[in-house]
């Protein structure tokens, strides 16, 4: 999303489970780690000036200071930091639940108790909700144009979406500046674009 939202080309090379294989085989996990690109020993790798970065954050704030969206006042940055960070809270709550060695039904279960009870979803997700409501600009750390905090929540809400269905999109209407700016986001012509092909590519 971040690529595609400013303009920036790039090759998304992805591979099956098959492919990526075990460390202890040849396939694709155990190649990049023997040459020293996985130190954590997973993906996404991004191959970029000669570099091969790893970790999510660290790639998009690399990213960020090469393509001038991370830069600026060190309160400015912290307020970027602040929105990405605060994803991974909220992330690891839904994780807990996705990861965990339990049943189908003990899964819904929670998922349920998430998306419904005023301690769980709501409580996390207005978090957010008030910091991209007290955001003074289009976008939701109050930067000037769109980081890697945007990107990072907007998958938030598609990772809610996907796991909760209609009571995500219920929980989500109780979100006034999370909504407004969701919209905001996805009409971003680029970046629009993309999330078509995108949809299109998975049906």
């Amino acid at each position: 999303m971040a690529f595609a939202d400013h303009g920036i080309e790039f090759s998304d090379e992805t591979f099956t489970g098959d492919a990526w294989g075990k460390e202890s085989d040849d396939g694709l996990k155990a190649q990049w780690t023997m040459q020293g690109k996985l130190p954590f020993g997973q993906v996404p790798l991004l191959e970029i000036d000669g570099l091969a970065l790893v970790q999510s954050h660290s790639i998009l704030r690399y990213l960020g200071r090469k393509f001038g969206w991370y830069s600026g006042q060190p309160s400015e940055l912290f307020k970027i930091d602040l929105v990405a960070d605060g994803t991974e809270d909220v992330r690891k709550r839904l994780g807990a639940i996705r990861y965990a060695d339990i049943s189908d039904d003990e899964k819904a279960k929670k998922y349920e108790h998430y998306f419904t009870d005023a301690a769980e979803g709501k409580r996390w997700l207005g978090f957010l909700d008030n910091l991209v409501g007290a955001s003074k600009t289009d976008f939701a750390s109050g930067s000037a144009v769109a980081t890697h905090a945007d990107y990072l929540l907007l998958d938030l809400l598609d990772l809610h979406d996907s796991l909760g269905g209609v009571l995500s999109k219920t929980l989500l209407a109780t979100m006034p500046a999370l909504t407004a700016w969701r919209t905001r986001m996805v009409e971003r012509p680029k970046l629009k674009a993309y999330l078509e092909s995108a949809a299109r590519r998975k049906s």
